[in-house]
């Protein structure tokens, strides 16, 4: 079951990754202090509305269905190469 705060909260991480992905020049990663730095800088709070830091963004991806930052990455990697 996933509620619609938790749907919601995932999609803008995962679109403030992408973006930062592509704002890079060669698609890699990007840390995951520059990640939580920016999501909370964006104001984007975990679920509980704390700030994020590298574990809690680690542990939302990983629920998510990904292997952290890498997997949303590679994921975006596969959907430009299909297009």
């Amino acid at each position: 079951m996933t509620y619609a705060k938790t749907d919601e909260l995932r999609a803008r991480v995962i679109a403030t990754i992408e973006e930062m992905t592509i704002a890079q020049r060669f698609m890699r990663p990007p840390p995951y202090k520059a990640v939580c730095k920016r999501l909370n800088e964006d104001g984007i709070t975990t679920g509980y509305g704390r700030r994020f830091d590298p574990t809690t963004l680690y542990a939302l991806l990983y629920r998510s269905g990904y292997s952290g930052i890498w997997g949303v990455t590679y994921h975006q990697i596969r959907k430009r190469a299909n297009q």
